[in-house]
């Protein structure tokens, strides 16, 4: 009985070490796009979630409140909210002399730049 022993030879093992290479290459490549893409959608959901927060809290509290830490707990954020006059529509004629349409505008600001903002329209007692 002969005992065949393998050898490989030095370009198979060349080939073998190049294909995991790029096998490593790929999985790398996979793995930074992923992590930018769950930062890039980490960020979208933050930004989202405070403009959520400060929405919620400026329709409750008013407009010109200020907004506690406790609610609003982001180094490096802000919120505003400013009332300005809705844009008239035709069901708003109906309202009686003490309530009005207004629109909550809403911003989001990071290090100086607005990054979120939304407009809501809420209809408010007027103050005598």
């Amino acid at each position: 009985m002969k005992h065949l022993s393998q050898i490989f030879t030095l370009i198979e093992v060349v080939i073998a070490i190049a294909i995991l290479a790029l096998g490593l290459v790929a999985a790398l490549s996979l793995s930074s796009s992923s992590s930018r893409r769950i930062e890039k959608s980490f960020n979208a959901w933050r930004s989202q979630h405070m403009l959520a927060q400060a929405a919620e809290y400026f329709l409750l509290e008013g407009a010109d409140k200020h907004i506690p830490t406790e609610i609003f707990p982001y180094t490096g954020a802000s919120a505003s909210c400013f009332l300005t006059d809705a844009e008239e529509e035709s069901n708003t004629e109906k309202l009686q002399e003490d309530w009005s349409l207004k629109a909550f505008n809403i911003n989001i600001s990071e290090n100086g730049k607005i990054i979120s903002e939304i407009l809501v329209n809420k209809i408010i007692k007027e103050e005598r």
